[in-house]
This record gives C-alpha cells, structure tokens and sequence, in this order.
C-alpha cells in the first residue's frame, strides 16, 4: 500500500532532481559555446559576465533589454535560475522549478525570429510564483503531506494573463503550513531564512517569494494578501509589494 511517508519521499526525490537539473542547465561552465546564449558564450567567465551584468539590471531597463534583442528569453532565464539556485542552498525559499520554464524560453526566442512579429510587453521575463497559485502539473500542497500527487490540471488565470504576456514561471516559493502563520516553515519543504540574516524569518506567508526577491532570484514575483501576507514579508526584506489594478 502506498503510504505517506513513501509519498513525501518520492516528493522529495523529484524536488531533489529538479533542482539539480536546473543548477546543471544554467552552469555557466555547461553553457560554454552554446547557440542560444546572447551576450558571449565563447568561456565561462565571459557567461558569468553576462549573467551578472543581466542581474543588476532592474525590472524595466530588463525588459527594454530583452525587446531591444541586447539579451534573449533563454539568456535570461539561464542567469536568473543560475542565481535562484545559488539562493536556494542557502536560504530554501523554493519548493519546487517548473520543469517547462526553458523550452518556453527557448520557443519564445524561436518564435520571434521565425515569425518577426512584435514582442509581446513581458516577453522573456522569468517570474517567480507563490506555491499556493495553480501552475498545470503541479501539486499545491501548502505544506501539507496528505496534499501531494494531486497536480492542478489547470493554471491560475493571473499567472495565464502573465505567460500570456510573454512572463517565464519557473520556479514555485516557499509558504507556512496552510499559509496559517508568519514564519514560512513547513514539514514538507522545510524552514526558509531570511537572507539579510539567516537567524531571522523572512515573514509570511508569502515569505519564500520575498525571500527570492530580496536576494536578487527572480525578475519579479507573484504572491498572495489576506491579513498582510505579502506586506509583512515585504516589510522584513526591504522590499515592497505591489497590488495591481485593473
């Protein structure tokens, strides 16, 4: 019979390979040579520059970098998930990578210079998504054991509209057990560090996500606010949090 320990370990098995061929897949050292790296491919340090200098970069000058063609989606995701990973052995601010983000990358790419046509306004930019959001083939377990194998077999309509606008998701972050606390801790994915001082909690509930953020891992992220769940993260890592409208 298929227990729940065994669940949770299978769980723990797929989230351990997938992190790992994300760190292989973004290694500058793996990527030398390669096509579809923009901005100097021809050695490692060359790639490591290019990340750097695409990672301090801000939100808009990104964008405009990536619609001027100075950097492709597949070159900006490689730095952003090179840098999450590096983030992720220190301060475990994500529960799982959404396997799919580099072959959306790569299609993007492909798609424009196919067709030409004009990008669209976020072309390119990868996002970071709260695990409480729906993402099609992935558990949203919140912390909670007797939640996992059960993928959503549909996407949050935010994070559609977001895609839809040429966003890359590719990585799920970190939550309190049941989003019921201020300290992102759970049994499943463990106890997320603050990454201004790792003594100290990021918040919560959408406290991997500030986590992320503040440790400079995403373009940008999505998260979720009730009772201060985003604001109260926000709050403890310097950042701020943003509310759209229509």
């Amino acid at each position: 019979m298929w227990s729940r320990s065994a669940a949770v370990q299978s769980f723990q098995d797929r989230r351990a390979k997938g992190f790992a061929r994300f760190e292989t897949t973004s290694d500058p050292v793996n990527l030398v040579g390669d096509g579809r790296i923009v901005g100097g491919n021809s050695n490692k340090e060359e790639i490591q520059n290019t990340f750097k200098a695409i990672l301090a970069l801000d939100l808009e000058p990104l964008r405009q970098s990536l619609q001027s063609e100075q950097y492709n989606a597949y070159t900006v995701l490689c730095a952003f998930v090179w840098r999450a990973m590096k983030i992720q052995k220190e301060i475990n601010c994500l529960t799982e990578v959404i396997v799919e983000a580099f072959q959306t990358a790569e299609a993007l790419d492909q798609e424009y210079f196919r067709t030409g046509k004009a990008k669209k306004s976020l072309y390119g930019l990868p996002f970071s998504v709260k695990s409480n959001f729906h993402v099609k083939g992935y558990d949203v377990t919140v912390g909670l054991a007797k939640l996992l194998d059960q993928p959503k077999e549909t996407t949050t309509p935010f994070v559609e509209f977001l895609t839809g606008q040429g966003a890359v998701p590719f990585c799920l972050t970190n939550v309190p057990q049941g989003l019921l606390s201020y300290v992102s801790s759970n049994p499943l994915y463990g106890t997320t560090k603050n990454p201004w001082d790792f003594t100290r909690t990021p918040g919560g509930s959408s406290g991997g996500e500030a986590a992320l953020m503040a440790a400079g891992g995403s373009a940008f992220g999505i998260g979720s606010d009730l009772a201060g769940s985003l604001r109260i993260p926000a709050s403890f890592c310097g950042l701020v949090s943003l509310k759209p409208t229509q």
